[in-house]
């Protein structure tokens, strides 16, 4: 009685290998459809993220200007102990290219001289920067009702004379960013043109 032994040959091997693995062919299609999957979730995040970063950068630029103008603004008010003329004021030339007028708002000019503001928003494709001045009124709701009846008259007089003597300061910027967003800041503040009690000559 003879024996018979089955040698595996060398082609069931290599099927056999070939079945347990990946081949070339299908590694490449799973990353292809990995690539076409994560593609659009790659794109959207990476827009998202580059116009988030736009975002924060025009409106640094525009703080920093809005805060620049309303700093010299009050520094003037408190120079010139007196409202400025015209009261509404388009300040665009003044802060992009530094423009000097002859007339009151003409030290706005001076203080972006230096490209200060030009830089600050050159980023930006469209710009409006506008200040205004008007009457600041406070009535006596702005005080809690129990020092309201305390002495009536006296929180009369007192209210009388800081609405007298302060003004409201708005400065307001609207800009578009590179997606042609419209944007807007208002920088408000309150300050007195002049002192309470004005010191003796």
């Amino acid at each position: 009685m003879t024996r018979k032994t089955s040698m595996p040959t060398i082609r069931s091997s290599v099927t056999t290998a070939v079945r347990m693995g990946f081949g070339l062919t299908e590694a490449l299609m799973a990353v292809l459809l990995f690539g076409i999957l994560c593609l659009p979730l790659y794109r959207l995040y990476f827009k998202e993220g580059i116009s988030q970063q736009r975002m924060i950068r025009d409106f640094l630029g525009v703080t920093n200007v809005s805060e620049k103008v309303m700093n010299r603004l009050e520094h003037q008010l408190a120079k010139v102990q007196r409202s400025l003329s015209p009261l509404h004021k388009e300040i665009t030339p003044h802060v992009l290219i530094g423009l000097e007028e002859g007339d009151d708002w003409g030290f706005l000019g001076q203080s972006f001289g230096d490209d200060s503001g030009r830089l600050a928003l050159k980023y930006i494709p469209a710009f409006k920067a506008e200040a205004e001045l008007h009457g600041f009124l406070l009535d006596d709701s702005a005080v809690t009702s129990d020092h309201r009846a305390n002495n009536p008259e006296m929180l009369k007089d007192v209210l009388k004379s800081i609405n007298d003597r302060s003004q409201m300061l708005n400065v307001d910027l609207k800009w578009l960013d590179q997606a042609q967003i419209k944007h807007e800041f208002r920088l408000s503040y309150i300050t007195t043109l002049r002192p309470e009690f004005p010191k003796a000559k």
